[in-house]
């Protein structure tokens, strides 16, 4: 009778990358914003937090575009990055 055992090997695994660079940016009409809040309730990735006479813009950004949908004063608004030089490798 032989005993064998078995050894369990685990799968390989890759180092993790670092979180990609957002993509897009928000920005704030400040003469239009009531700080409402609204748009910070509607981030996903909570971008947006209400301070109490403005709102703090971070830079996680992922371009969803639930802020700018609901602002009731259109002060929010989200745009594209422009690919910078040194990322194209120029």
């Amino acid at each position: 009778m032989s005993s064998e055992t078995q050894t369990a090997v685990a799968p390989e695994t890759k180092p993790a990358s670092p979180p990609a660079k957002p993509k897009h940016f928000a920005r704030i009409d400040r003469k239009l914003c009531k700080v409402c809040g609204i748009c910070v309730k509607f981030c996903p990735v909570a971008n947006l937090t209400l301070r109490t006479d403005h709102v703090v813009i971070h830079d996680k950004c992922i371009g969803c575009r639930q802020c700018e949908r609901y602002c009731p004063d259109m002060a929010i608004s989200v745009h594209a990055k422009e690919p910078s030089a040194t990322a194209s490798g120029q």
